[in-house]
């Protein structure tokens, strides 16, 4: 109120520009969503439901397909590779499930590094990340069984070990309770805030919509094989918030 008064004090109507914004949408189109609200109501629980029963059939099944180290635990070890051509995923797979690793989840990675560490258009390095619920086999460092299988049947990829970065199985199943409680405390702290505010009905319907926005994001995300990490559950939390 104070800054409008100073404004309306202080500047002339006339000096002032009328600014114009972008229009992606142009003016004409005026689509009637309330008279088709049952179609889009069904749409969107037929989407619901088809996305997420996938994605709850991959995570019975196998639940490290949808949830990262983080929840599960287990580990994600990093390599850098000279030359990705002559190591794909496919033949990385049959290395490592011959060494034992039945598991093993690899995706590559690139960058554009300079000499000195800089990100510039200069040479581009590869990177393989394989993710595995073992953190240790035969009483050996899941890292350098990793390393010594990727050396020896692919030594012309010219692999390097970076990290590995381990996560117990207590652990992981603590941060998915808190991931769990972090997103259900928020939707009821935001139920209480609106109702309170407003009204029970806004409330109601703000909640609803929040359900259903991040209900298909995870049904995208998980029917495109992504895995859900704390990066993915801070992101979920975003959505949450906004």
């Amino acid at each position: 109120v104070v800054t409008k008064l100073i404004f309306q004090a202080t500047v002339k109507p006339t000096s002032t520009k009328k600014i114009k914004m972008m229009e992606l949408v142009p003016p004409t189109i005026n689509i009637n969503f309330i008279k088709n609200t049952k179609g889009f109501i069904l749409a969107a629980v037929v989407l619901i439901v088809v996305l997420d029963a996938v994605a709850l059939i991959r995570g019975i099944n196998d639940p490290s397909s949808i949830f990262a180290v983080d929840f599960t635990g287990g580990a994600k070890v990093s390599f850098e590779a000279a030359n990705k051509d002559n190591a794909p995923l496919e033949k990385i797979r049959s290395s490592l499930e011959a060494a034992g690793i039945d598991d093993a989840k690899p995706q590559y990675q690139t960058a554009d590094i300079a000499a000195d560490g800089d990100q510039v258009e200069a040479k581009e390095t590869f990177f393989l990340e394989v993710s595995t619920v073992h953190t240790e086999l035969n009483n050996k460092e899941i890292s350098e069984v990793m390393d010594t299988a990727l050396k020896a049947d692919m030594p012309e990829a010219g692999f390097k070990f970076i990290d590995v970065d381990s996560v117990g199985s207590q652990i992981g199943s603590e941060m998915k309770r808190t991931a769990y409680i972090a997103i259900t405390l928020s939707t009821i702290a935001m139920l209480l805030y609106i109702t309170l505010r407003f009204e029970f009905g806004f409330a109601l319907g703000a909640i609803v919509a929040l359900v259903h926005d991040v209900l298909i994001t995870i049904g995208i995300f998980t029917a495109f094989g992504f895995q859900f990490n704390l990066t993915i559950v801070a992101a979920m939390l975003t959505i949450v918030g906004y």
